[in-house]
């Protein structure tokens, strides 16, 4: 790809708007000298419907947009495969649980049963009202409070669960009726 470039001047300033105007700015362009087809690099569906090509190319294009914006078409062929979208949410499930184990210093094997706790076993949306990150921090507190420590009285617990979005005067007390929300579901 070969672009022409036209410069002015190279002096202090060059470009300003003070010295663009007058006999010192020129309107030239530059010129691309692009080898490449004109075509288009974004399409619809009703375009690959349209496209006069074999039956088999059209499928492997709907596959291929359908990728693209996010749907999976083995969803309706095997329950073991997720949507990005699912992979996506369950990712970040995990990085999050995992990341407020690591902040309190919890052990490897807490952590490993916070996330499984998280992703395998409790549906977030039994919770209610609160969100995948609440319910992480209850999980958290849950597992802590399994191995005989109360992290609800820890100031680095404490903390963290105000910056997740609890209450400054009534943290404790969310987190200890959170955990045992998560503790019900449990049994």
């Amino acid at each position: 790809m070969a672009v022409e470039s036209h410069n002015v001047a190279r002096q202090p300033n060059d470009g300003s708007r003070d010295d663009m105007r007058g006999d010192k700015y020129d309107e030239q362009r530059h010129e691309s000298h692009e080898e490449r087809s004109e075509m288009q690099t974004m399409f619809n569906l009703h375009d690959i419907k349209n496209l006069s090509i074999s039956e088999s190319r059209k499928k492997e294009l709907i596959k291929m947009w359908r990728w693209h914006h996010g749907q999976d078409h083995y969803d309706s062929y095997s329950e073991n495969r997720m949507s990005r979208e699912q992979q996506n949410r369950k990712d970040w499930k995990r990085r999050v649980t995992e990341t407020y184990a690591t902040n309190i210093d919890m052990t490897k094997h807490q952590k490993r049963r916070c996330k499984h706790l998280v992703l395998d076993v409790l549906s977030i949306n039994s919770f209610g009202p609160h969100c995948a990150e609440n319910v992480a921090m209850g999980v958290v507190a849950h597992v802590a409070s399994e191995d005989g420590r109360n992290v609800l009285r820890e100031k680095q617990f404490y903390d963290l669960a105000v910056d997740v979005g609890f209450d400054k005067k009534r943290a404790a007390d969310q987190l200890d009726s959170l955990r045992g929300l998560v503790a019900d579901r449990l049994e």
